[in-house]
């Protein structure tokens, strides 16, 4: 007898509960959306008799399979979202499913004076993560649901300086700045950005301390892997009527920390506090 099953099963965790997949029982059920990297529990079973295959584009491929933990891991695919078939067949069982992928590469900023942190996301996985610096109480960053305008190796400071691996993310007009030389300045158009720590100023790295811009040890991994017009989220705990957390990709709520993007070994301390910290703040256990 062949089992053909098309329920849907929608299931997101808290922050507090990071669990990577559903357990669902004897039958494999699918969400209508799914998260690259997200971890779905399928019965041993299938894992032992059955070939899972899942067709995009007309291209096959196959989903990583834990049979310790009897469960499959969703794929990334090029495209930010990706319409596939999801493809179960047996001796005695046959399940076909049309479901979504979300594979969106975004990046995330934590703003609060002690969360000073950055997760650069792919579906539901951290690529990987780092301490921040951003701005200073005389020159906040704003919370906002925005993107990446435009992206260059290097900008120059209006109070001078280099600023490598620029990204613009914020875009005020008509403004006007006391820079640190005591210089008034008009700006029709004043950009904050993501980009490496200015010479001499690493030691700042997890404290706010910038005129507005986000400085970013990680900032040439972010620039080689993020295009112009991908998200980004800028927020604080409370960041008010300003910004609506629930906006956030819901692939959010799937904390499952894989291992760091290679990183240079300068930057390594950075990271492992970053680590602590976030740990900490979501009460989560490092994996």
């Amino acid at each position: 007898m062949l089992i053909s099953t098309n329920s849907v099963m929608v299931g997101f965790f808290s922050n507090l509960d990071p669990t990577p997949y559903i357990n669902t029982g004897q039958i494999l059920f699918l969400p209508d959306t799914v998260y690259a990297h997200q971890k779905i529990f399928i019965s041993p079973y299938f894992i032992d008799f059955a070939k899972i295959k899942l067709y995009c584009h007309g291209h096959e491929t196959s989903p990583e399979i834990d049979e310790i933990s009897s469960t499959l891991s969703i794929p990334a695919f090029p495209d930010d979202t990706s319409n596939i078939v999801f493809e179960i067949t047996g001796e005695f069982a046959y399940q076909r499913d049309t479901v979504t992928i979300i594979s969106e590469r975004w990046l995330e900023f934590f703003l609060d004076p002690d969360l000073q942190f950055s997760i650069l996301w792919e579906g539901a996985r951290p690529i990987t993560y780092s301490l921040i610096s951003s701005g200073r109480s005389q020159s906040p960053t704003s919370a906002a649901h925005t993107k990446i305008f435009d992206k260059k190796p290097s900008s120059e400071f209006y109070d001078g300086g280099l600023m490598r691996w620029w990204m613009s993310i914020q875009r005020t007009h008509n403004v006007k700045v006391i820079t640190d030389s005591g210089e008034e300045r008009f700006f029709p158009v004043l950009e904050n950005g993501t980009h490496a720590p200015l010479s001499g100023t690493y030691h700042f790295v997890g404290n706010q301390a910038s005129h507005g811009c986000i400085r970013n040890p990680l900032a040439k991994v972010y620039y080689d892997i993020l295009e112009v017009g991908d998200r980004v989220e800028m927020h604080y705990r409370n960041s008010g009527n300003s910004y609506r957390h629930e906006r956030i990709n819901r692939a959010y709520r799937y904390l499952n920390w894989d291992a760091l993007l290679e990183v240079d070994s300068s930057l390594s301390r950075y990271v492992e506090d970053a680590k602590l910290r976030i740990s900490k703040e979501f009460g989560l256990n490092n994996r």
